[in-house]
């Protein structure tokens, strides 16, 4: 917020409210992992994942303009 940049986070897993953190200024949070997958699970569809989270944040930003 200090700068009025956009601050985007790309995080394993988001557990409960994103509200504090859009209040201390991140713009958004991409979650790597599914809410629903453990972590044995998430650990062997790694790569598919992080692809995924990226994808997200390359849509959300042009969506977004």
């Amino acid at each position: 917020k200090q700068f009025n940049r956009p601050v985007y986070a790309m995080v394993g897993k988001i557990n409960g409210s994103m509200t504090i953190l859009k209040k201390l200024g991140m713009t958004n949070i991409y979650p790597i992992s599914s809410k629903k997958a453990d972590l044995q699970q998430t650990l062997k569809q790694g790569e598919e994942n992080i692809e995924k989270a990226i994808q997200d944040v390359i849509k959300s930003l042009f969506t977004s303009r």
